[in-house]
């Protein structure tokens, strides 16, 4: 099984929200349809997502630093310039006018930016593409030749009519971006009218239902799962689990069975050259604070919630999660499959590590690409460290480390392959939780239409910080409106797509053409030089937009919303890259 668990705290402008940490059951790998690569089409430089193969198949830190990555201003809220949100296309990147461009911070048109650099370097894309901009050319100012060139490029994009207006915003140079990195106009035969649709009839189905539901119950009720009995017998264990640990494994020492100091090295020691007894102390002395939590959850109630099948964080799939609240209190919530669940022990344990560890977060899952990846600095500040390690000193081999399936990745250069699987390995982690963050903000939206007013904090902070950003919905304190709900179910919709992305192994290869990851979103993955010679940051930004690009429902103008909405709900997690 895997463990993913929800903890997410950075102090939120003024009112000092956190945000969840998840704790999510392993799903059974799928088989995967595997179809050959797609050859680009001759003729002019446009490419549509019909030549595809159709390949079909969570917190955090404390919300302050959200401070300091945005502006507390309530109309502008300003991103600085290592929100690792930038462009990828080495011929835009870099231009201050552009990159705020492509972050929704300005537009570029006759009216607005209209003379220099940056509008040369629009002009030279569209002339790369094979656009006409006029007798002038590239001449640094934006007139009606230029404006009729955009025309072309958004017409030829597959952008709706309404779309088409000749003015360079955040949806714009997003397809532009990734156009001239694959030197074609990056076309989507997706049509915007089903962008704001959910497309899971049993996802769309849960959300009706939970209209109007309580999302917690007592946990002392024992008419309806979870149940308190259970929480506290599971924290028992989990300190029987931690004092066996300490009691033979720290310092780790090999036995018949199982080789304790290479698994220690493993999960703790990456990049770590110290002697061994010092990453021994730090690990005994947290185990030891999550052992002395693990205590007070036995014997004191307020530290644990009970939530129902509509609570949004158990509705996303996890059986547990954390929260701190705005006056620094930790509570764990367990949803009712904790009381059916093989893993319990590991699951209370993991949520322990996110309430008595500051910094406390879920960098990598037991199972993702990046676990067996993790610096040692950080391997420290990771639940799922703690309960892999606890539960291999238990019962050797129970937990993995690292993901069960292996990429086949053919790329020829030596750093560019290495670059590749850790910015993959990057958002398999980014995608065990963002579907979680998402779920919880339509419930959390849901209830704040319902009551007047927003209870939770999470959802406030996403909806002001994200949501209202890229999507244009109601920022808080206002409450949403219906049509703000059902864009976040599609939005919910689309996420949870791109999640089972990660489940199966890549097939990644090396391609003089466009880059492209197959429809689906499939397995395979081809990477032109202008993706691979990227550093690890553009290249987790890129492969981004591929995969947008290859997720059904999301028409052309839409590609870049959710682009900057996953980028930055990651950042407000702190994820690397």
């Amino acid at each position: 099984m895997q463990i993913r668990s929800g903890s997410y705290s950075t102090k939120f402008p003024k009112s000092g929200p956190r945000i969840q940490q998840p704790f999510f059951p392993t799903q059974s790998q799928q088989a995967r349809t595997r179809k050959n690569f797609f050859s680009p089409s001759p003729g002019r430089k446009t490419k549509s997502d019909s030549n595809l193969p159709n390949t079909l198949d969570s917190p955090p830190e404390s919300l302050q630093t959200m401070a300091d990555q945005f502006s507390s201003a309530p109309n502008a809220l300003q991103r600085l310039p290592d929100d690792k949100h930038d462009l990828t296309a080495t011929s835009l990147s870099g231009d201050p006018i552009l990159e705020k461009t492509f972050d929704n911070e300005a537009i570029i048109g006759k009216f607005s930016n209209s003379k220099g650099e940056h509008v040369k370097r629009i002009q030279e894309a569209l002339i790369q593409l094979g656009i006409d901009v006029g007798e002038s050319g590239a001449d640094s100012k934006y007139g009606t030749d230029t404006e009729n060139a955009v025309k072309t490029f958004q017409l030829d994009a597959g952008m709706s009519i309404g779309e088409q207006d000749g003015i360079v915003g955040r949806k714009t140079l997003g397809l532009l971006d990734r156009s001239v990195r694959n030197d074609a106009v990056s076309s989507d035969t997706d049509i915007a009218e089903d962008d704001l649709k959910v497309k899971d009839p049993k996802k769309k189905a849960n959300d009706e239902a939970c209209k109007g539901q309580p999302t917690d119950k007592s946990c002392d009720d024992t008419t309806s799962p979870p149940f308190r009995t259970t929480i506290a017998a599971s924290a028992q264990k989990a300190i029987d689990m931690i004092d066996k640990v300490l009691g033979e494994q720290l310092p780790p020492k090999k036995t018949k069975k199982t080789d304790y100091p290479n698994i220690f090295s493993r999960i703790f020691r990456n990049n770590d050259s110290r002697d061994v007894s010092f990453k021994v102390d730090e690990v005994k002395k947290i185990y030891e604070e999550v052992k002395d939590f693990l205590g007070r959850l036995k014997k004191e109630k307020d530290l644990s919630r009970c939530g129902t099948l509509c609570d949004g964080g158990c509705r996303s799939g996890s059986p547990a999660y954390h929260t701190e609240t705005k006056d620094g209190k930790h509570i764990i919530t367990f949803c009712p499959d904790f009381e059916k669940d093989k893993e319990k022990i590991l699951i209370v344990l993991h949520e322990a590590h996110h309430a008595a560890i500051p910094g406390s977060s879920d960098q990598a899952y037991a199972e993702t690409r990046l676990f067996d990846k993790l610096d040692h600095t950080k391997a420290l500040l990771n639940a799922a460290s703690f309960h892999v390690y606890a539960a291999w000193v238990d019962t050797p081999g129970s937990q993995p480390i690292g993901p069960a399936i292996k990429d086949t990745n053919l790329i020829s250069d030596k750093t560019q392959k290495g670059n590749v699987d850790m910015s993959l390995a990057f958002m398999h982690q980014w995608f065990r939780l963002v579907p979680f963050d998402v779920s919880g903000t339509v419930q959390g939206a849901q209830e704040a239409k319902e009551k007047g007013k927003y209870t939770q904090n999470n959802p406030e902070v996403f909806m002001e910080l994200v949501f209202s950003k890229w999507f244009g919905l109601t920022s808080p304190p206002a409450v949403p409106t219906e049509k703000d709900i059902e864009t976040l179910q599609a939005i919910d919709d689309r996420v949870t797509t791109m999640d089972k992305a990660f489940k199966v192994p890549f097939v990644i290869l090396e391609t003089k053409d466009e880059s492209f990851w197959t429809t689906g979103p499939g397995a395979d993955i081809a990477l032109n030089q202008n993706v691979l010679k990227l550093d690890r940051i553009h290249m987790a930004i890129a492969l981004l937009q591929e995969l947008v690009h290859a997720t059904p429902n999301i028409s052309a103008e839409s590609e870049a919303l959710y682009v900057g909405t996953i980028n930055d709900m990651r950042n407000l997690r702190k994820l690397d890259p």
